[in-house]
């Protein structure tokens, strides 16, 4: 369920963003998809900015640390099966 399109744009803080940024990570399938997403956070953020700088004066998911990825990830599927698991099929 979303939990940041539901809240009003004053309501959107930096705290809210790194929680948002902690939780997907945890259940991101790969890091490009986190980092996709913060991509996308980001613009619609800043679009809010442009748009209603009453209520969002600043970019609150701008220079978001994302956590560090294992880099063997990139490019490498993941693997669904043990090698006993797959031996066994």
């Amino acid at each position: 369920a979303p939990r940041i399109g539901r809240l009003p744009l004053d309501q959107i803080t930096r705290h809210v963003c790194e929680r948002f940024v902690a939780d997907l990570a945890a259940t991101a399938a790969s890091h490009r998809m986190l980092r996709g997403t913060v991509t996308t956070l980001r613009a619609i953020l800043a679009k809010g900015c442009e748009w209603h700088p009453h209520l969002l004066p600043v970019n609150p998911a701008a220079r978001l640390t994302l956590p560090p990825h294992d880099d063997s990830e990139d490019g490498e599927a993941r693997r669904i099966l043990t090698e006993q698991q797959l031996r066994h099929l």
